[in-house]
């Protein structure tokens, strides 16, 4: 851990980390196939996928891996993926239908703490926090 001389007298409140909400995104099934066809999205994030067509469809991905049950008109499926990658779905009812879910890795968060929180001048201070990822030394 390093040690920081500060040359404030005060610290402001400690930072809020930041936070970032999953987005859901949806794709429709219909004669044409998965539309869109090609979703970008971050990890965390879930694709809801929804039967618009008359006939049943079901959606399969077998590097996540996940099947969802066969979907009738109007019925739904969504799978968070939590992992980066480039996935192809297809739908094994309808052969012809297929789509593709790219899935960027989500971005790394710090979270920090200074102690003491009100600083004399000259006086050391000790920071210190992790991040999201783990990761030692960044």
């Amino acid at each position: 851990m390093r040690r920081i001389h500060g040359t404030r007298r005060s610290c402001a409140s400690p930072p809020t980390p930041a936070t970032t909400t999953a987005k859901t995104i949806a794709v429709d099934i219909s004669q044409a196939g998965f539309v869109p066809s090609v979703v970008s999205i971050t990890a965390g994030d879930s694709v809801s996928w929804t039967n618009k067509d008359t006939a049943n469809h079901q959606v399969v991905c077998a590097t996540c891996p996940f099947t969802s049950p066969v979907l009738a008109a109007g019925q739904t499926f969504t799978f968070t993926f939590t992992k980066a990658g480039k996935f192809a779905t297809v739908d094994p009812l309808n052969k012809n239908k297929k789509s593709t879910v790219t899935v960027a890795a989500a971005p790394a968060t710090v979270n920090l703490g200074a102690g003491p929180r009100v600083l004399n001048y000259g006086a050391p201070t000790t920071i210190s926090g992790t991040l999201s990822t783990g990761q030692a030394n960044q």
